[in-house]
């Protein structure tokens, strides 16, 4: 389990588990280093009982008046912990 900021990262260098070169072996000695000095920080998330998941998400499809782009965003609750919430143009 990784923490939201380095999902990314965990990612791509576990891409190349199987045939990994020096580059890569240097970002997860990296990814380590960064989570050994960040041990006692963490989410905290409230424990009121409810365990469910959520996500709310909303799209408008080229509504803006000037470029006619769309935009999606999202959001997802653990409980009432809000987990990740994401606006995307």
């Amino acid at each position: 389990m990784t923490g939201p900021n380095l999902s990314f990262e965990v990612g791509v260098v576990s891409q190349f588990m199987q045939n990994p070169c020096i580059g890569h072996w240097n970002v997860a000695i990296r990814i380590l280093r960064y989570l050994i000095k960040t041990v006692g920080q963490g989410l905290l998330y409230e424990d009121k009982g409810n365990t469910q998941i959520f996500v709310y998400c909303d799209t408008n499809w080229a509504g803006s008046p000037t470029d006619r782009r769309s935009t999606i965003g999202y959001c997802v609750l653990l409980g009432e912990n809000v987990i990740k919430k994401q606006n995307v143009a």
